[in-house]
């Protein structure tokens, strides 16, 4: 009998400073607007997490396999002013797999299984639990 176990992980780290805007005044440039803008100077632009991890392991033996993956988002400020800002969001999903023969696969998959209610930015609701069945055959 082979067990066979892989694991990976990814991990960015993403910090910046200064603000975007879709206008400039005075015929300054975006870039200039950036750097002369004090009032946002420093912060961390809007909708960017400070920190984003995603690990998944994946575990093999014979026939089937099942991967197991978590993702974590950190928290990301709601304005350029970094007043308030929206909570860390955790996700975890999991995946079986099921070889039947060198040509065929059944694939059974879960999304955000603990069923964590987040909002992305704004209005935009991020989906709930979700499942997905996948046959993978090989003509």
């Amino acid at each position: 009998d082979k067990v066979e176990i892989e694991y990976f992980k990814n991990v960015a780290e993403f910090t910046s400073r200064g603000t975007w805007s879709s206008s400039s005044t005075l015929g300054c440039s975006l870039i200039e607007k950036l750097v002369l803008d004090e009032k946002y100077y420093g912060n961390q632009i809007m909708w960017v997490p400070l920190f984003l991890s995603c690990s998944s392991i994946k575990i093999g033996y014979k026939k089937a396999e099942i991967k197991v993956g978590y993702d974590f988002t950190s928290k990301r400020y709601v304005s350029n002013y970094n007043e308030t800002y929206y909570a860390p969001i955790h996700l975890l999903s999991c995946q079986l797999s099921f070889i039947q023969s060198d040509k065929l696969r059944f694939i059974f998959t879960g999304k955000n299984l603990l069923d964590w209610r987040y909002v992305y930015h704004d209005t935009y609701s991020a989906p709930s639990r979700s499942f997905s069945i996948k046959i993978k055959a090989t003509l």
